[in-house]
């Protein structure tokens, strides 16, 4: 089994307001599976004008096993302006705000189709399980500018469900984390299988669960956050995308590092006790003393975990996440 890290990127956070929601259908000729999750709906800023008044949107994902797809959909047909026609679709660029960065997005619209797509999907699905709101703004026929906001608490669990169900493991990437630095400055969390770096460790029966030696594999893998409900795998990669945002999140690009150019990945080493602290944690590859000590601080501060299980005990398990500094 391969442990990978993906990477992400966090800002802040805001509190919960409802559930998204799971569902799936099964193409009854193949047999093939297609799952979904889906936001609240939410209404616009401000008042829209009939015959729109009612208008509600959500962003939903979609995905059957080989691609993913993002929509925000509506529930009246969006009347859209300056748009161009491509292909017999409508085609857009508009302004949307992940949290506090501002950026611009391309989105396609059949024509009279209750929905507008995303072009870039994989940004899109990054940026939603990183970000905790997106404003999206719409040139809107006798509205003007309108804005819908979707709050993305709790999109980090409906995704990796959707992909299990999908049977669907996402491509490697990489993600700019403006929150955290200048522009000019990339932090990525580099993906990488781990077992590259250490040996898994394969529980016999007759391992002595009462040692606190570290495992990499266990019955019931560690958790926080939105993942403790979980079990099995569902559990322990909704756990990883948890790691990975809180380090995206509260990490810092240090300035003498990011003046010097200085860059590089640094691999940090750490166990997940049996008590849920994080305990040992070591820089496994050094770059630069200020990088080594930015990652090394921040994992260590981890917050408490469930700890990970193994025939009903509490077990310590260890884990190795590369940090990657980059200025471009």
């Amino acid at each position: 089994m391969k442990l990978i890290f993906s990477s992400i990127l966090i800002v802040l956070s805001l509190p919960l307001l409802s559930q998204w929601d799971n569902s799936n259908s099964i193409d009854e000729m193949t047999g093939e599976v297609s799952a979904y999750c889906s936001s609240p709906l939410f209404s616009s800023t401000k008042n829209m004008v009939s015959p729109y008044s009612d208008t509600k949107a959500w962003l939903g994902i979609g995905c059957d096993g080989v691609s993913e797809w993002v929509y925000v959909g509506f529930t009246n047909a969006p009347n859209l302006l300056d748009t161009d026609t491509q292909d017999g679709q409508n085609v857009f660029t508009t302004r949307i705000k992940w949290d506090d960065e501002l950026t611009s997005e391309r989105f396609i619209q059949t024509w009279g189709a209750k929905s507008i797509q995303f072009t870039d999907t994989e940004s899109a699905i990054e940026n939603i399980i990183n970000s905790n709101t997106l404003l999206v703004e719409l040139n809107w026929y006798e509205n003007g500018k309108t804005y819908f906001r979707f709050n993305l608490s709790g999109s980090t669990k409906a995704i990796t469900k959707m992909r299990t169900k999908a049977g669907y493991s996402p491509p490697t990437t990489s993600i700019n984390s403006n929150a955290q630095v200048e522009n000019e400055i990339e932090l990525e969390i580099e993906n990488v299988e781990l077992d590259q770096i250490t040996e898994i460790q394969i529980i016999e029966d007759d391992v002595d669960l009462e040692d606190d030696t570290p495992f990499m594999i266990v019955e019931n893998m560690p958790a926080f956050g939105d993942c403790k409900s979980m079990r099995g795998d569902e559990r322990h990669q909704c756990t990883q995308m948890e790691i990975i945002r809180y380090v995206s999140k509260n990490i810092k690009y240090p300035p003498i590092a990011k003046d010097g150019g200085i860059q590089g990945t640094v691999f940090v080493y750490f166990v997940i006790g049996k008590d849920g602290y994080v305990k040992d944690v070591k820089v496994l590859r050094e770059v630069d003393s200020r990088l080594d000590e930015e990652a090394f601080r921040v994992v260590s501060s981890l917050p408490k975990f469930d700890p990970g299980t193994q025939r009903g005990k509490n077990v310590s398990v260890q884990y190795t996440i590369p940090v990657k500094f980059i200025i471009r």
